[in-house]
């Protein structure tokens, strides 16, 4: 079956504006804090069509500073208390995949939670099956007529090796690794798509992983041990996401985060941070490689049988979320 899970790009920092709505007039609200929060123009609302834009800001390496739209059409249709979202494309072919909202509202207008789970139509067995991910946020979207206001928290029960995601973070510590860790989760995961996963998970004879907590695990390759772990806050115009690695006294550290900026901040002077960030992303981006380096970790070489079997189970998708591009 295949599994989604929240995809965290480790050898890049991603930086995305998007339009807050506490910026825009005539759609002020109360926020909370430790919450971040983003505004979508709704461009399109019918019976059973909605059209959001995902606009952010975006800056190139030499500076530039500008505004990119993101409009994305989804056919909706509401069960009990389900919200169901499937994605329509440029080219009009429309997604395997239904998001999947929760809700207590008669119709779209109104407050839906993001699940993290989606029905997927699973073509080796011909059957929809439900693939779930583990977020490190707890994300709601409120609707109305014309714009719509996402939210989102720290997710307080977030755990690395809740699911198949944290294979994809170890691809850079050997390819054999996540191939080994893709075919291992698979065996965790029920029909629903969640995770029942032990405190060690051994891989073969000579690997394993150990939770030491939620946000930090330990990595043993023959003889040697590694700590990786995260750290991650939320703000009401940003959350930051912070990777390290711990062997031996020495720590390797490398950050992800993205800022929502205004739409009529999308500039030079409003977009600062962003252009900061862009220019050093390529520094922090070798810095941490070597740091890596550094630590003479042991590399796990990948096997093409493993590989083969491993692919049955690897993702081939990325979840667009709310807060997560």
């Amino acid at each position: 079956m295949k599994k989604l899970f929240v995809l965290w790009l480790a050898a890049m920092m991603f930086v995305a504006c998007g339009d807050d709505s506490s910026s825009n007039a005539g759609h002020d609200f109360s926020k909370d804090p430790g919450t971040i929060y983003r505004y979508l123009d709704v461009s399109q609302l019918d019976a059973n069509q909605i059209v959001m834009d995902y606009g952010y800001c975006d800056s190139d390496s030499l500076g530039n500073v500008y505004w990119k739209p993101g409009p994305r059409t989804d056919l909706y249709s509401i069960r009990n208390d389900t919200l169901l979202l499937r994605r329509v494309y440029e080219d009009g072919d429309t997604s395997d995949e239904y998001e999947i909202f929760t809700g207590n509202n008669s119709g779209i207008i109104g407050n839906w939670h993001e699940t993290n789970c989606e029905y997927d139509y699973d073509y080796d067995s011909g059957e929809t099956v439900i693939d779930c991910y583990a977020s490190p946020l707890v994300t709601y979207l409120d609707i109305s007529n014309d714009y719509a206001i996402a939210s989102a928290k720290l997710n307080p029960n977030y755990d690395l090796m809740s699911n198949d995601g944290i294979c994809y973070d170890l691809y850079e510590f050997g390819e054999k690794l996540e191939d080994l860790c893709y075919a291992k989760y698979d065996s965790f995961a029920n029909i629903h798509g969640v995770y029942s996963v032990p405190d060690v998970v051994v891989l073969n004879d000579t690997i394993s992983i150990t939770r030491k907590s939620p946000l930090s695990i330990a990595v043993k390759i023959g003889s040697v041990e590694f700590l990786y772990s995260e750290a991650i806050d939320v703000s009401e115009d940003n959350w930051t996401r912070n990777r390290s690695v711990s062997l031996g006294g020495k720590t390797c550290t490398y950050g992800y985060a993205t800022i929502f900026i205004p739409k009529e901040n999308c500039n030079e002077n409003g977009a600062k941070a962003l252009v900061e960030l862009e220019k050093n992303s390529e520094k922090m981006k070798d810095e941490y490689k070597q740091c890596i380096e550094d630590l003479h970790l042991p590399q796990v070489q990948t096997d093409y049988t493993l590989y083969k079997k491993a692919a049955i189970y690897r993702p081939h998708t990325k979840k667009r979320t709310l807060f997560e591009k």
